[in-house]
């Protein structure tokens, strides 16, 4: 500290000769000087700390919504997928629904045919008890 005082003094010295103001620098200004620039430098790294944490917060909660969009996409994406996989499953259904009232058409005329056959049946049978 010692060296530093009188390196700042032979610099005052210098630039109180090549100038015309007069700066007298005495051992208390002199530390009344590095408690003033020591405070203010302790400020200023107390609000970029306060800076720092603010922007690193900051950061971490865009990090967290770029994995929860990330995590939304691929949901997205399987959501995509299982549509796919119930439209054709859909489609499937539909084609045996399809199937299905066909054959029951064909059951439907086959049971009208038969009916026609039993009443006519039942007709000769009613003319030979008569």
């Amino acid at each position: 500290m010692k060296d530093i005082y009188h390196e700042v003094l032979k610099i005052n010295t210098e630039f109180n000769n090549d100038k015309e103001h007069f700066i007298e620098l005495t051992p208390s200004s002199f530390l009344s000087c590095i408690k003033y620039f020591s405070s203010l430098f302790q400020n200023q790294l107390t609000q970029f700390t306060a800076k720092k944490k603010n922007f690193d917060d900051i950061l971490s909660k865009y990090e967290w919504i770029k994995t929860e969009i990330e995590n939304l996409e691929k949901d997205d994406a399987e959501i995509h997928c299982q549509i796919k996989e119930f439209d054709v499953a859909y489609l499937d259904l539909e084609n045996q629904l399809e199937e299905q009232n066909k054959v029951l058409e064909t059951y439907n005329s086959e049971l009208v045919v038969e009916e026609k056959k039993l009443n006519e049946e039942q007709v000769v049978l009613d003319g030979v008890r008569k």
